[in-house]
């Protein structure tokens, strides 16, 4: 098998133009070159596999002959062949394959295919948020939703999930909550979050109190309330432009801070440290993968036993795919959800992933539900969504997780976490990318990598130099966190900083809105740290990944879905923005802050240019939203009751009335 090489080739033996693209940095972030027919057969002999091949020309039919299949392409399971034939070699020419490369999205991800939508009818239950506010003269203490328990001279405030602690410290080996440690004497305030992340929390500090919550939106209040005025960060924003989210240990507002996991703040003597607890895992060469699957299996257990009713969101993708086998193994039993695209967007696309579960839950024996994400319900679920989260995300799988816990039952299960601790399509870019060209910054790299807008900060900010540079160094920053080689670096990235900064609240805000309790078994702490232990070549290989699971599972799934490429969540974003209304597409906000080019937001309320730069136009819409709706917004909003009686059934964040929720506990020097 060869080290590095281009999975997108352009097959040409034109040198005038494999000189024009593999000089373009383009190029290089679609890990595509030039290679001519004699080049690419070698390479296929040695047993690579290419994602698209693109022809130039009338060249390489051999080739092309030998990588053909009469399966159906949409299938997933092999190259795809392109094919252009440019007037002339040139930077349009260029230009084409490019253009070419980045449309394997929405149509290649749909196939012909329709049937009836059917989804359970929602009936939404605002969920429970975690408060704490510290006078941080007196010590007084106003909470609501954490259990609050005396241990020794330190009073703990735990969320449900955690009430086994001790000490703050032990949040290093804790899942899916968040503390808060008063220690009179010492007259100090530590707070955390479970050591993955899978729950988020954020705070902020005002004259003599210190607030900690998982709503940001009630941070934002009782800042304004005790007078504090909230200010964007715009280093902030060129991560949510360039990554797709903003990262763990910032917010967009220079006030508050989204905690960063693998870790715990203490606050004293008036100020905030952060204490780091993240220990590299020593790999151990004789580690057997059978150890993991064991660590899997006992995940899964546990969740099976805990309700009767489970659902599972299936993609068909094989993270998704193996927790629905084995959630539908040894007795156990579990229907999957999917997503369906409504009537309009299916007769003109296709079918997308709902194909692929359909298969998995014919070899499991079960049902599959199709959960409506219609043009019309996608813009009310981007809405639903931007008044709940923490943070603007421009990633689209948010707005569907929204969807399908709208229509979800009590306990649900997803395969996140295989992408992470196994593959991640980062390492191949970023690897690739420094194969080609070391002198390039890695760290900016794996900012480029993330396929969103890092390319395009100049366009988008007035400041856009300086913040290309910021984000540079801040990737750069994230690399030297973390030990070893360049691919067990990504692969701690990809572990500890996206999931705890927005994976895992694509599942958490829905499921504290309806009431459910969500799971990641493949994300568990003991699969981390028996994924880390082993040697990075069991679960990597460029470009195979996810090496690991496919040992331990791939006999189990159906060949389709074990032989199936990787895709993701793919929406056909230009129908939805085409769909909005038109009040959503004026970026008021965005023009108030200062920090975009006017010129940008002028030429984007044009139809016609939106149509051409849809992910930025989308990026655009959500953010100015998120801004919108945290101006002097109330803190809790709230609908209808929902029938889920998961750990989250209290009172939360929803979309339309205003309500206070519970009614806070006052300690009055209790601690």
């Amino acid at each position: 098998m060869p080290e590095i090489y281009p999975l997108n080739p352009v097959i040409t033996s034109n040198a005038a133009f494999a000189s024009l693209y593999d000089g373009h940095p383009r190029s290089r972030y679609l890990v595509s070159e030039c290679l001519t027919p004699s080049e690419a057969a070698k390479l296929l002999d040695e047993g690579a596999t290419f994602s698209t091949v693109v022809f130039l020309g009338g060249e390489g039919e051999e080739l092309a002959g030998r990588l053909a299949s009469d399966e159906d392409p949409q299938a997933q399971k092999f190259a795809r062949l392109e094919r252009v034939d440019p007037p002339a070699i040139d930077e349009e020419a260029v230009k084409q394959v490019h253009r070419l490369l980045n449309s394997h999205g929405a149509r290649a991800f749909f196939q012909n295919l329709y049937s009836e939508v059917r989804v359970n009818e929602p009936s939404p239950l605002h969920g429970a948020s975690v408060f704490f506010q510290i006078d941080l003269e007196t010590f007084e203490v106003v909470q609501e939703g954490f259990l609050r328990r005396q241990v020794g001279n330190k009073t703990l405030y735990t969320s449900s999930g955690l009430a086994h602690l001790d000490r703050i410290e032990q949040l290093a080996d804790s899942e899916y909550g968040q503390a808060v440690e008063v220690d009179r004497d010492a007259r100090t305030v530590s707070f955390g979050r479970d050591f993955l992340g899978h729950f988020p929390l954020s705070y902020g500090c005002a004259k003599r109190r210190l607030y900690v919550s998982d709503s940001f939106r009630r941070i934002c209040d009782a800042l304004r309330d005790a007078g504090v005025a909230l200010t964007l960060s715009e280093e902030a924003l060129a991560l949510y432009f360039s990554y797709g989210f903003v990262p763990q240990g910032l917010s967009t507002f220079r006030e508050i801070v989204n905690c960063e996991a693998t870790g715990f703040y203490t606050w004293s003597k008036g100020s905030v440290r952060r204490t780091r607890q993240f220990e590299p895992v020593e790999v151990d060469e004789n580690a057997p993968v059978q150890d993991l699957g064991e660590a899997i299996e006992r995940e899964v257990a546990k969740y099976a036993a805990q309700a009767p009713e489970i659902d599972v969101w299936c993609s068909g993708g094989l993270d998704s795919s193996i927790m629905a086998v084995r959630f539908n193994s040894e007795g156990r039993r579990a229907e999957l959800l999917t997503l369906a695209y409504g009537k309009d967007i299916h007769e003109q696309f296709g079918d997308g992933e709902r194909r692929f579960a359909r298969i998995v839950a014919r070899a499991c024996g079960t049902r599959v539900r199709e959960v409506d994400l219609s043009a019309r319900k996608f813009e009310e679920i981007h809405e639903t969504s931007i008044l709940n989260h923490d943070t603007p995300v421009i990633d689209w799988p948010v707005p569907p997780k929204y969807a399908l816990a709208e229509a979800s039952r009590p306990l649900v299960i997803t395969g996140e976490g295989g992408d992470n601790f196994f593959g991640g399509p980062k390492n191949v870019k970023v690897l690739y990318g420094h194969d080609r060209d070391p002198s390039i910054s890695p760290g900016w790299l794996y900012a480029v990598a993330h396929e969103r807008l890092a390319s395009k900060l100049r366009l988008i900010f007035k400041k856009g130099d300086e913040l290309t540079d910021y984000v540079r160094g801040y990737g750069e920053k994230l690399l030297a966190a973390y030990p070893g080689s360049l691919l067990r670096k990504l692969f701690y990235l990809n572990s500890l900083e996206k999931p705890a900064s927005m994976i895992f609240a694509q599942s958490y805000f829905p499921s504290r809105l309806y009431g459910l309790t969500i799971r990641h078994p493949m994300a568990a702490l003991d699969v981390y740290r028996q994924a880390f232990r082993l040697a990075d070549r069991k679960k990597f290989v460029y470009p195979a990944n996810k090496i690991a699971l496919m040992e331990l599972y791939g006999a189990q799934l159906p060949e389709s879905i074990a032989r199936r490429s990787k895709s993701g969540t793919v929406l056909p974003l230009r129908h939805y923005m085409q769909k909005f209304s038109r009040p959503k597409l004026d970026f008021d906000a965005l023009a108030a802050t200062g920090m975009i080019r006017p010129k940008l937001l002028d030429e984007l309320r044009d139809p016609r240019v939106r149509g051409e730069g849809v992910m930025l136009s989308y990026a655009l819409v959500t953010l100015n939203l998120w801004l919108n709706q945290r101006k002097d917004t109330p803190s809790v909003r709230s609908q209808a009751s929902h029938r889920g009686r998961g750990e989250h059934s209290r009172g939360g964040i929803a979309a339309r009335t205003a309500s206070t929720g519970a009614e806070p506990q006052r300690e009055l020097n209790s601690t």
